[in-house]
């Protein structure tokens, strides 16, 4: 019999004998050097007695804490703390250049586009304080903030996400982007703004709250 000062037992219920090893105990067998004893009850259920070799527990332990420090070792060394030369072309234009150009919706057609074509320099909400004008990109949409508000709990996904904000919509082929659907007049699609709908661009051609199939008239192929 294998007997040694250090060693721990332990008893687990097993409701059915059964010749699968519960995963819970797997690894105490392979991780900890264990071995057991299996006791049959009069019931048809067993008790079986793990006994395991603390001092392997231990050197197991402490390897995989090395193991764990050595992958952050790697992770931090891969990090760059210099950012490459893209990520500071995009710094320089979000803080010094989009503070000194007009692009606000209130000017019509001229700074949406110009707001679609930088839209990739905007940041990608989240929730927080915002104000009347202020850009934001999510679900494959720029956005304009037209109520300010800080609650937490509008999102994307809420009934009254519409109420304050409302997409862009693209005045060219290359600004358009997927329709979404409008829910009051301050996102109708007006004529000469394209969209995509149903995976073909589309450019209105007169004023409408549908899609090219609940209202054809309003949609041609751009």
């Amino acid at each position: 019999m294998y007997i040694q000062e250090n060693l721990t037992t332990s008893s687990i219920e097993i409701p059915e004998i059964s010749w699968i090893l519960p995963a819970e105990l797997e690894s105490k067998f392979w991780q900890h050097g264990s071995f057991s004893k299996l006791i049959f009850n009069d019931d048809k259920t067993a008790v079986i007695d793990i006994v395991e070799d603390t001092g392997k527990r231990a050197e197991y332990e402490a390897f995989i804490a090395k193991e764990q420090e050595r992958i952050a070792e790697e992770k931090f060394n891969q990090k760059s703390f210099i950012p490459s030369p893209e990520a500071s072309a995009v710094t320089v234009v979000k803080q010094f250049l989009l503070p000194m150009m007009p692009l606000t919706t209130e000017d019509g057609e001229n700074s949406t586009l110009q707001i679609l074509l930088l839209s990739g320099l905007f940041d990608t909400w989240k929730p927080g304080d915002y104000a009347v004008g202020e850009i934001r990109n999510i679900n494959n949409q720029t956005w304009t903030c037209k109520t300010a508000h800080n609650d937490p709990k509008i999102t994307p996904e809420s009934e009254n996400w519409f109420t304050y904000w409302k997409p862009l919509h693209g005045v060219s082929a290359e600004t358009a982007r997927p329709f979404v659907q409008p829910r009051s007049e301050d996102d109708v699609y007006r004529t000469g703004e394209y969209a995509w709908i149903h995976r073909v661009l589309k450019k209105c051609i007169s004023d409408t709250m549908a899609d090219d199939i609940e209202n054809p008239d309003s949609w041609a192929d751009a």
